[in-house]
């Protein structure tokens, strides 16, 4: 990856993240008066799900690059089934957030089993992203019940 798409990448996370770095009552609020149907927070939910989501993007480009950690892959990505879950508003919208989280640990897991087998990344590492894995099928299917 080029230098100059890793400064557009960074840039457009710091412009994304922007309105999260203000303090909470300098941040742009619902107002609760306006008779608006979307929930509270729905704007900030919004943005906080842009973020975690481009976050994810650069840390597994970071990871598959060889220049990211392990940690920070994973911190991100908890990072953003955390905001999806908040955001879903039924069981039927959690469960397709699960579907997609399991897609994701599924193909996180793959990345992690080739670096392995080239001798790129630790043993640990891919025991732990298949625990991972097999978590998110386990919250499946619980969900089901």
């Amino acid at each position: 990856m080029s230098k100059m798409f890793t400064v557009t990448l960074l840039a457009a996370a710091f412009v994304l993240s922007a309105p999260l770095l203000l303090p909470v009552e300098a941040r742009p609020q619902d107002d609760p008066t306006s008779g608006s149907k979307e929930r509270p927070g729905a704007a900030l939910l919004a943005t906080m799900h842009e973020t975690a989501e481009l976050l994810v993007r650069i840390r597994m480009e970071e990871y598959a690059m060889g220049s990211g950690g392990f940690r920070e892959l994973i911190s991100a990505q908890d990072q953003l089934i955390a905001v999806e879950m908040k955001m879903a508003d039924s069981a039927a919208d959690r469960l397709a957030v699960r579907k997609q989280h399991l897609e994701l640990a599924r193909s996180t897991e793959t990345m992690v089993k080739t670096r392995h087998e080239a001798g790129r990344a630790r043993q640990g590492d891919l025991l732990e992203r298949q625990v991972r894995r097999m978590n998110v099928e386990l919250s499946m299917l619980d969900s089901l019940r």
